[in-house]
């Protein structure tokens, strides 16, 4: 009874936590919108941040194009490097508004990055951006929205958005269609058959011949935990010819078998991870890359092409920003028929730019008539957090320590804002998405890492994003090896109402190194 009015007690105080975690929007949703059908520019004016006494930044209506109605505004600009669009009546806004713009840009744009950006009472400046590839579309209308400082001091001085070009070139956009974005939640599509995962990161190089590959205790603290698959991660880089026709270490592939076998047996359903495979790998011959994974997906499709609907591929993990979306598109085409051939109604799970961070999901481009692809998105937002003491990033990482993350409202606005771009993009495409690699490293203080964890993981669910956690017994796992017992609050973050949350007879796996 005790333990009863504990939790009791828990679940109220953190039911009232929930309430107060947003405030609560005091803006009317039609008092700011700006469509531009007068044929004026509404305020919105633009000037260039000049450099060597040059640069121009003009605005007008345009009858060209227009998202809704006849008319946008366009704005070009030419000579400088950074020009600045600001708005009308910064008094109208609120902190937590959120401002949508819809954007359209030329396919042969030399936009670097849009900055959006409020300026409060006391000068204090907030900023969100997108990238060239990170969700700065080309060649069609678009939308973004930027949180306005939800710590902000109203009344705001400023508010808009920055150009960022490559020096002294010149160039358009336009933008219409600018109100304030309701705070509703939009849930994906559904993903057939996996709920909640975890990466199981064992190194199957590594095991002889006759090992017990997976570990049937470790299967069962997994299942019995309330997981429904695991991630499998397979490197195919050093278990393969170099050279045409790059055929895979069969010695390789019966492990992965072995494994696959393993964890079905135990009712997970599994997704087998084309991992840290560089398609495009600077320095190196791109044509050859590319060949070698096709020629990949070739053998894996033929070999695993009667496996059940309880085996998905995951084709490529993490593409590198370099390879570019348009360039990344293709290569996805090309993969998708070749599996095709072999396996026409398996659920593929695909990647997109930028190690398929959310920001640039709205740069992938499917087949419309599949309709057994999922979405992959990652997400370790914000890295100064999540990476903390780690080497394989940015240097500066590895001497972090400490840094925290308590869930404040701006800490959570910029979490649910970033997946609800995902989920308008998914409803719109009519996608599933799932969340198939968020973690942090054990390194971050461990009651931070727990709320970090659980909000993700709650985000994620509100908007019917299914989940992999990354990973199992590793940097990030769940489960600490040394110990022979589950990371409570990490698990806890996970599944709540989780059964097993002990675990003996564990065997220590090798991390696949990010």
């Amino acid at each position: 009874m005790k333990r009863f009015f504990q939790k009791l007690t828990v679940f109220i105080l953190i039911a009232a936590l929930s309430l107060s975690v947003y405030p609560q929007n005091v803006f009317s949703l039609t008092a700011f919108s700006y469509s531009f059908e007068s044929g004026q520019t509404d305020g919105w004016s633009g000037s260039a941040i000049l450099q060597e006494n040059v640069g121009s930044c003009t605005l007008q209506t345009d009858t060209a194009k227009a998202y809704e109605g006849k008319q946008s505004l366009r704005i070009e600009y030419s000579g400088s490097t950074k020009y600045v669009i600001t708005g009308p009546e910064p008094e109208t806004i609120n902190p937590g508004d959120r401002i949508e713009y819809w954007i359209f840009i030329p396919k042969s744009s030399n936009l670097n990055r849009i900055y959006f950006y409020s300026i409060d009472s006391e000068g204090n400046r907030d900023e969100s951006w997108f990238h060239n590839d990170e969700g700065l579309v080309r060649g069609k209308w678009f939308n973004l929205s930027y949180r306005v400082d939800p710590e902000g001091n109203a009344p705001f001085s400023s508010y808009g958005f920055d150009l960022e070009t490559e020096h002294g070139q010149s160039g358009s956009l336009w933008i219409d269609a600018i109100r304030i974005k309701s705070d509703e939640v939009k849930t994906c599509p559904t993903v057939p058959g996996l709920r909640k995962g975890v990466s199981y990161t064992t190194s199957l190089s590594t095991l002889k011949e006759g090992n017990n590959t997976l570990n049937q205790s470790n299967l069962d603290l997994i299942r019995n935990s309330g997981f429904d698959h695991i991630r499998l991660p397979i490197k195919l880089n050093d278990q393969s010819l170099e050279t045409a026709p790059y055929t895979i270490n069969e010695d390789y592939l019966e492990l992965v078998d072995l494994a696959i076998a393993q964890a079905l047996a135990k009712d997970l359903n599994v997704i087998l991870d084309l991992h840290n495979y560089p398609i495009l790998t600077e320095g190196t011959n791109k044509k050859l890359d590319e060949e070698r994974y096709f020629a990949f997906w070739t053998q894996l499709s033929n070999r695993y092409s009667q496996y059940s609907d309880n085996l998905y591929f995951q084709i490529l993990d993490e593409p590198d920003w370099y390879i570019g979306s348009e360039k990344l598109n293709s290569i996805l085409q090309k993969s998708l028929s070749i599996i095709r051939e072999t396996n026409p109604t398996r659920n593929l799970i695909v990647p997109h730019t930028r190690w398929s961070g959310v920001r640039s999901v709205n740069m992938l481009e499917l087949p419309e008539n599949d309709r057994h692809l999922i979405v992959s998105i990652h997400f370790y937002e914000p890295i100064a957090f999540t990476h903390q003491g780690t080497d394989w990033i940015f240097d500066s990482l590895k001497s972090q320590k400490g840094v925290p993350w308590s869930g404040t409202v701006k800490e959570k606005y910029a979490i649910s804002d970033l997946f609800d771009l995902v989920a308008d993009w998914a409803v719109t495409n009519n996608r599933p998405v799932i969340l198939d690699e968020f973690g942090v490293y054990n390194l971050a203080p461990s009651d931070d890492r727990a709320i970090w964890t659980d909000f993700v993981r709650e985000t994620a669910e509100e908007r019917n994003i299914s989940w992999t956690y990354w990973e199992f017994n590793a940097g990030f796992g769940v489960f600490a090896p040394w110990k022979g017992m589950f990371r409570l609050e990490v698990l806890d973050a996970l599944i709540p109402d989780s059964i097993d949350k002990t675990g003996t007879g564990f065997t220590i796996a090798s991390e696949i190194t990010n």
